[in-house]
């Protein structure tokens, strides 16, 4: 079963936030720092289901390995 249509391009950075551009990976409009990183780090917990999901995909994106694991 094929679930992705053949044609479609996923893209993603695995780059830091540029300077210009610091929102967070998780796809909201908050900067990375104030967002997810604190969770990455280990400085604060993910509060809500959603918050750890949107942390997991920015551990991907950064990385962060030993977060997903």
């Amino acid at each position: 079963v094929r679930l992705i249509p053949h044609n479609l391009t996923l893209t993603f950075s695995m780059s830091h936030p540029s300077t210009t551009n610091n929102t967070c990976y998780c796809g909201s409009d908050i900067n990375f720092t104030q967002c997810c990183q604190p969770v990455l780090a280990n400085h604060a917990s993910a509060q809500t289901a959603e918050q750890l999901m949107r942390s997991r995909f920015s551990a991907f994106c950064t990385g962060n390995i030993d977060y997903l694991i």
